[in-house]
């Protein structure tokens, strides 16, 4: 089939000034360069305030063979082409309203398998599609392990200057939180993170202390989940109540600290231990302290 550019006083693409002229694109000796130079001059780059995804370049790919299997001609078997094609379509894509040509342009078909020809830069755009989809999922996770990162980072601080510690000021940092966290839940764990993962859905639900607003929607905005973190704090008072100081720094001497009044946690023969010449909470021991910290390290492999 012919293919072949109009070149008359209309042919005036972009509003251009002066009319490109004929093109003959089935020779190959045809010097396209000078129409090719007017072309990329006069009109002007297309714009937009799209952001280019996968899924909008095989939405756009789907839309393209909707229209080239369109068929055309007085047979209806033309097709495999974009734009119009008159009568018997003999004059092939010649640029012509009238006669047996039109505007249009032919992809061709196999000449074995009769299928319809893929232009060259189909493939690719596939391809492209699938990197940037690719790319698209491999940046959400990696929002999403940097904020389990950095939760598991606090937890280990926590960890190290508890056990850094003296047991008098271990058994502080286990009371009951201030009023300033039971009425301020952002206060607290990793939810003064929810605001900072907006627009980003799988991070958002990858914190537990967070709630995403956005719906299916990857866009959309992360807050705290405060009934969530009230309900934490209240755990955390009552636990705290249940371990009341049996005040054991008061006894002077083994005897007396061995016989202290008050109910001996679970494995313990009494209520308060003399340990380095002090007596102190039967359940503050050394080993259980560093205890923990290999238990933090074991998660971090894990991870």
């Amino acid at each position: 089939m012919r293919q072949r550019s109009r070149g008359d006083a209309n042919n005036k693409a972009c509003k251009l000034q002066t009319a490109t002229s004929t093109v003959n694109y089935n020779s190959d000796s045809e010097d396209v360069q000078a129409q090719w130079k007017t072309l990329a001059e006069q009109c002007p780059a297309p714009k937009s305030s799209i952001p280019l995804t996968g899924q909008l370049i095989l939405k756009g790919l789907a839309a393209f063979d909707v229209l080239r299997a369109q068929q055309h001609g007085n047979s209806g078997k033309l097709t495999n082409l974009l734009g119009h094609l008159n009568s018997a379509g003999s004059d092939g894509c010649d640029g012509k309203t009238g006669g047996n040509g039109g505007n249009c342009v032919y992809y061709g078909h196999d000449p074995i398998s009769k299928k319809p020809k893929q232009p060259e830069w189909y493939d690719k755009l596939v391809a492209a599609a699938a990197k940037l989809d690719a790319a698209d999922k491999a940046r959400h996770r990696a929002a999403a392990l940097e904020q389990k990162l950095r939760s598991l980072n606090s937890t280990l601080t926590a960890l190290i200057q508890l056990t850094a510690l003296p047991s008098g000021q271990q058994k502080d940092q286990a009371k009951a939180p201030t009023a300033t966290s039971a009425t301020n839940p952002t206060a607290t764990g990793s939810s003064t993170n929810c605001p900072k993962l907006k627009n980003n859905k799988e991070g958002c639900e990858a914190d537990s202390n967070c709630i995403w607003k956005g719906g299916e929607s990857k866009t959309g905005d992360c807050e705290v989940n405060t009934t969530k973190l009230t309900e934490q704090t209240k755990q955390a008072a009552t636990g705290a109540a249940s371990r009341a100081d049996p005040n054991c720094g008061q006894y002077n001497d083994p005897e007396s600290c061995a016989k202290a009044p008050g109910k001996p946690k679970e494995g313990k023969k009494s209520v308060c231990g003399w340990i380095e010449n002090k007596c102190h909470d039967s359940s503050i021991l050394v080993s259980k302290q560093f205890a923990l910290m290999p238990a933090a390290f074991v998660i971090l492999v894990l991870f």
